[in-house]
């Protein structure tokens, strides 16, 4: 838990930044604080809860208009 602190404040900072965030950030993040299984309120390995949270905090970065989606074998812009 004292690895994912520097996440946790920096998870922080981005949410109250006034740049828009991705629902599926936001989503991952939710899941990480109210589901009773996720590392943050049962660990499991070490590391696992700053994986997550890193991988969330990637997650908050919305699309930009150059960033190509991938539905299938479609690709649209």
């Amino acid at each position: 838990m004292v690895a994912a602190r520097v996440v946790l404040a920096t998870l922080d900072r981005r949410l109250r930044a006034p740049e828009p965030v991705s629902a599926h950030g936001v989503a991952l993040l939710e899941s990480l604080l109210t589901d009773g299984t996720s590392p943050l309120y049962r660990p499991t390995e070490p590391g696992a809860l700053g994986s997550q949270l890193r991988a969330a905090a990637a997650a908050l970065e919305p699309l930009t208009r150059q960033d190509p989606i991938r539905v299938g074998r479609r690709t649209f812009r």
